[in-house]
């Protein structure tokens, strides 16, 4: 692996580590996103397709935290493990409350 895709998966594996730390202590309104926007780019722009309930273009690590209470208002946790391959993060699945 080069060094660059090394340095990818850190990046996204410090993403999910954050994310996963991030739901687990409330999330949006409950939990501090810094850890999340420190792996973000200050230009990051995440596209949702319309007809979503949470469409539209979010920008900027203050766009991604925003997106992310808004879906969350959307889904409900249903259960819970870990990744494949003995990773130690751990995953939700959830449901649409809609």
């Amino acid at each position: 692996m080069s060094a660059h895709q090394d340095s990818t998966t850190e990046l996204l594996e410090r993403f999910y580590d954050a994310e996963a730390h991030y739901v687990a202590a409330g999330g949006p309104g409950r939990a501090a996103f810094d850890s999340i926007a420190r792996c973000l780019d200050p230009d990051v722009t995440l596209h949702q397709a319309p007809g979503l309930p949470y469409s539209g273009v979010w920008q900027g690590p203050e766009g991604i935290e925003r997106f992310m209470a808004v879906m969350g208002e959307m889904w409900e946790p249903t259960g819970s493990g870990s990744r494949p391959a003995g990773r130690d993060a751990s995953w939700t699945r959830a449901s649409c409350r809609r």
